[in-house]
């Protein structure tokens, strides 16, 4: 009965951690978005140690008795916490596309934060001078090279 508790605990910080996330382009700007990008950094570090889960998804498993193995077993029965959420809305997905999802939401707040944060502190992100143009040059050829990637199709190699 203590263990179910304790995993509903660990089930709601889950989300509340999730949602102060991913919805953090809601509350005003301020000097806590710097230590917010920290957060997300740590949290994606925490997904790749050894064991290739976030914690409270590996603790709510433990105790639940439902734990399998993250790192040493790469299977579709490991615990995940985007997967049973999309499941409850009737949309079915793998465990690989579930985790490309998490890192793209997460990647793409961790930009929106970094934004944030330079605007707050009126950093300017210019392409203007040597290094704004090295980088906008980068930035515009991995753009291209994306874009071709994408339009470009072709049948898949055999085997």
């Amino acid at each position: 009965m203590l263990r179910q508790v304790a995993a509903g605990t660990i089930h709601i910080i889950h989300y509340v951690v999730v949602i102060s996330i991913l919805f953090a382009f809601l509350i005003p700007a301020g000097e806590w978005l710097k230590y917010h990008i920290i957060f997300i950094c740590v949290l994606m570090l925490d997904w790749n140690d050894m064991d290739n889960q976030c914690v409270l998804t590996a603790l709510e498993a433990k105790l639940r008795g439902t734990w399998k193995p993250g790192g040493a077993v790469e299977g579709n029965d490991r615990p995940a916490f985007w997967r049973p959420f999309l499941r409850k809305m009737g949309i079915h997905v793998t465990r690989a596309r579930a985790d490309r999802l998490n890192y793209f939401l997460f990647v793409l707040s961790l930009l929106v934060c970094f934004l944030r944060y330079c605007a707050y502190k009126r950093i300017p992100l210019s392409l203007v001078g040597r290094t704004g143009m090295v980088y906008g040059s980068i930035g515009l050829g991995a753009a291209v090279l994306w874009t071709m990637n994408e339009l470009w199709r072709v049948p898949p190699a055999s085997a």
